[in-house]
């Protein structure tokens, strides 16, 4: 994470040395960009290795959305109903363990 594209790139450009040195790799086509502004915005393009990091509106970490635009809050919209599914889900499996 960074507060600014310059530091961004730096920190790339630091993880590439330090994953070079130690014979590590990283896959750019899984590695994603989210920029997190009041309204949708176009930065710079971050690179890898000489290849385009994609940038994306959101992000799904973890099983929570990080949204560019809207921060955390389309995540704290979501989980709840997250929560409820993985509780009813866990009741029917009980009632079914029950019965057998």
């Amino acid at each position: 994470m960074s507060h600014t594209p310059v530091g961004l790139q730096k920190q790339l450009d630091v993880l590439q040395v330090f994953c070079c040195e130690r014979q590590l790799t990283v896959n750019v086509k899984k590695t994603k960009v989210v920029v997190f502004k009041a309204r949708k915005y176009v930065c710079q393009v971050f690179q890898y290795e000489g290849k385009a990091i994609e940038q994306l509106n959101f992000f799904k970490y973890l099983g929570v959305e990080l949204h560019g635009t809207k921060g955390m809050q389309a995540a704290i919209q979501r989980l709840p109903m997250s929560g409820k599914k993985a509780v009813f889900a866990l009741r029917a499996q009980m009632r079914r363990a029950v019965h057998l």
